[in-house]
């Protein structure tokens, strides 16, 4: 069975889902603890939207292929790479709580539904026991929603995922506006290890 490893994943949304505050990884106050700060002058800084601890969260996710708090996700697949009988193909973020649908453009480029029937999701990758009909030309002729994360609180993403966050975020906060210097490199390889050891795929 041959497994098909590329394509592209785009975030729907994140919880609380809607227009309300998303919900962090991690406990504010543990974070402020973490980086020494009894203060609120940063908070802007630290918490607000586009600060340090959204960034480093992001960071995590994008480098690990990992959701920490419960969001939706887009994944698509082109058809120069389309399912075809015993192929599997990864969902690049993990770990994965329910395939919503599974979508492609027909050859008119109407959208239409891939029966549940055809497909069974295991362990990280979707496996096709049917090929789709005829796709539209280009890129994005399949898509498949779906929800991954931990969980719906800071509680349910694992202690490991949650020290990366904030050494990312120790590392935003104490070095803006400098140069990281020559220890970056071995503090990248040191990060890049505690990924993989938390489960992730090191990815960027």
């Amino acid at each position: 069975m041959g497994r098909i490893t590329s394509g592209e994943s785009v975030l729907i949304d994140r919880l609380p889902y809607g227009e309300q505050p998303k919900r962090d990884p991690i406990e504010r106050e543990t974070l402020r603890d973490h980086l020494m700060v009894s203060h609120n002058a940063d908070d802007a800084l630290i918490l607000g939207v586009g600060g340090y601890l959204g960034a480093a969260a992001n960071e995590a996710e994008e480098r690990g292929g990992i959701a920490l708090i419960r969001q939706k996700r887009r994944q698509y697949i082109g058809c120069e790479e389309y399912p075809v009988a015993g192929k599997s193909f990864a969902l690049l973020y993990g770990p994965v709580s329910a395939i919503t649908v599974v979508k492609y453009l027909d050859s008119s480029d109407a959208e239409q539904t891939y029966p549940s029937t055809s497909y069974r999701y295991s362990n990280g990758d979707i496996y096709f026991k049917l090929g789709p009909p005829t796709l539209a030309d280009g890129p994005n002729a399949i898509w498949v929603d779906y929800e991954t994360g931990f969980g719906d609180t800071p509680t349910e993403v694992p202690a490991m995922w949650q020290n990366i966050v904030m050494q990312l975020a120790f590392r935003k906060y104490e070095l803006r506006g400098e140069s990281p210097g020559d220890a970056s490199m071995a503090w990248e390889r040191m990060i890049d290890r505690q990924i993989v050891i938390a489960g992730g795929s090191r990815r960027g």
